[in-house]
Parts: structure tokens; sequence; C-alpha cells
């Protein structure tokens, strides 16, 4: 299983807004995915959180995600592109936060896992939350599209 060092230094090196932002991937396993992002880096005119970072974040918190279904398969790539996303922004973010990325329907995972080894492409929808102070302040949700570099 990948490691959340391994996923925030792939982040930090191959997507440099991820550094940018501060982004760290705390949790990391084939059903979930949390990453912390400090609201410093990211604070916009009203001192809440950018709703550009709240984006970003869910989105590269769903890539973890995928990043650790794709390991299962075989390895990680760069080959993953998200098809679709979208955001409801529920509530201001004024710290710190976390997003925690889980599959839209619990067994795709292993559905996603032995399409791409057949196939060598996959594709999977993920849902996010942007959680501060206990609350949820934005939902994610993105179709992520996979292709094997094997």
């Amino acid at each position: 299983m990948v490691t959340p060092a391994e996923i925030t230094q792939h982040f930090h090196s191959k997507i440099p807004i991820s550094r940018e932002m501060g982004l760290e991937v705390r949790e990391i396993s084939s059903s979930r995915a949390i990453v912390f992002v400090p609201l410093k880096p990211n604070i916009n005119h009203v001192q809440t959180a950018f709703g550009g970072s709240l984006y970003a974040a869910a989105a590269l918190s769903c890539y973890a995600l995928f990043q650790a279904l794709a390991r299962e398969a075989g390895g990680l790539s760069d080959e993953l592109v998200i098809q679709e996303g979208r955001i409801q922004y529920l509530a201001p973010v004024s710290g710190d936060f976390t997003v925690e990325s889980s599959l839209e329907n619990p067994g795709d995972d292993q559905v996603f896992i032995s399409t791409l080894r057949r196939k060598g492409r996959a594709r999977l929808k993920l849902n996010a939350k942007a959680m501060y102070l206990g609350k949820v302040c934005a939902q994610f949700g993105g179709t992520y599209v996979f292709k094997s570099s094997n």
C-alpha cells in the first residue's frame, strides 16, 4: 500500500500547486484518503479559505484515493485525469481544514481494479467533503479516468 508521505511527495513534485497550498496527505487506503490543508496559504480577501483552494484540495484528495487504488492494481501512474468535477460550498472555512475522499458507491473499488487490470483503463466516481471544526463546509464529486502506464 502507498503511504501518505509517498503521495504527498508525488503531489509536491508533479502538481506544484499542492506544495504551494501546503497540502499534506494524512491518511490513505483503498477506501478513503484524508488531506490536511493550512488556511494561511489558501486565504481569501475575507479571511476564509479561497473557493479554488477548497476545490483543488477536494480534487487532490480524490486523486490520492485514486492513486491508492491504482497501486493495488499494479502501481502509481501519471495517466490520471479528472473528467468531470463539481463542488457545493456549504459554509465558510475560517481555519486549517481537512478533506476526506471516498468512493461514490461502495464496492466500486473492486470493479475499478479488475477493469484496470483487464483493459488498462478505468474510470471511477469519487466524493470528497471539506471539514472544518467537525462541520462539512463543501461537498465535491468527480469522475476520474485512469490509463495504466504498465
